[in-house]
């Protein structure tokens, strides 16, 4: 199983119920066992929960077995955490357990910002208005100033906000030809 759950927001209780499960029903580590889960904003997990998640990955089965012993059950999932915070501030901050911190820390994947990956930009511009495009039967061409235009501008709000733009481009568009003078005027 491939499982993705988001903890932001999510009262201590709640976080626990999904993750680790409640009475009968199955938290996501024991669904995703011999898998995967993806926990996104996992900066903002409790401290409990946080020392469940520790456990479960230091002993290899759940916080519940480790308290009895006649259901133990072992985990076997493959744990992503994701943030956009940074970590060892969380930890000096006491917002995150020095040890989670270290277990967490044993494999770290930065990812650029998207502002910094002009390709990525560039090739998601291109798919954009062509959607649009087909989608509002409405047929355009770009003209590779335009599309520098768009790929060296700061995408805040990353391809939510291009794909946002795109939209409106390819619809207020009122030529044929799309110019860079164009897309500056819309930016």
């Amino acid at each position: 199983p491939f499982l993705v759950v988001n903890v932001a927001g999510i009262r201590e209780e709640d976080q626990m119920r999904i993750l680790f499960g409640e009475g009968r029903s199955l938290g996501l580590m024991k669904q995703a066992n011999h898998g995967t889960i993806v926990i996104r904003a996992i900066d903002k997990l409790t401290l409990n929960s946080q020392y469940h998640l520790l456990q479960i990955i230091r002993k290899k089965r759940s916080a519940t077995s480790i308290l009895d012993n006649d259901n133990v059950q072992e985990i076997d999932t493959r744990i992503i955490g994701c943030t956009s915070k940074n970590l060892l501030e969380l930890k000096k901050k006491g917002k995150l357990r020095n040890d989670l911190y270290y277990l967490l820390h044993t494999f770290c994947l930065a990812v650029p910002e998207f502002s910094e990956r002009k390709q990525d930009v560039r090739l998601l511009t291109q798919e954009y208005t062509q959607k649009y495009m087909n989608l509002y039967s409405r047929y355009h061409i770009i003209t590779d100033d335009a599309i520098k235009a768009i790929v060296d501008y700061y995408w805040e709000g990353n391809d939510l906000q291009l794909e946002a733009f795109c939209e409106r481009l390819v619809l207020t568009v009122g030529s044929r030809k799309i110019t860079k003078e164009i897309v500056n005027s819309l930016l």
